[in-house]
């Protein structure tokens, strides 16, 4: 009798664990990439990006196979992408402060371009 209450408190506390983990698993995906996401929707001024993005395309011949590709010039753009996705410093040095989109009222500043690429 022993034996069989022994190994019920067991399978209610494996149940209960497997309940736990799983309910942190799916939390913790959830929230996964938020953490990523908040550089890239925060910044200031995200024309840097856009721009960078659009040579990278432009590169591969703006989708159009006639125009001929120059995967080279594609290549080093791809890896300044990279770094500076990889680099918040970076990021928020060339599309500036978030805390500059609002005035000392609170009222929205337009963004002026950054040229400083």
């Amino acid at each position: 009798m022993l034996r069989s209450l022994v190994g019920s408190e067991m399978c209610i506390r494996d149940r209960y664990t497997t309940f736990v983990l799983a309910l942190a698993g799916v939390v913790r995906n959830g929230l996964e990439g938020s953490t990523y996401r908040v550089v890239i929707e925060e910044c200031h001024d995200p024309r840097c990006l856009e721009e960078l993005i659009t040579y990278i395309y432009l590169s591969r011949g703006g989708g159009d196979p006639t125009k001929g590709f120059d995967l080279v010039l594609e290549e080093q753009l791809f890896f300044e992408l990279m770094d500076l996705l990889r680099s918040p410093e970076e990021l928020k040095r060339r599309s500036g402060n978030r805390a500059d989109t609002y005035d000392q009222n609170g009222d929205f500043v337009t963004i002026e371009p950054n040229l400083e690429w």
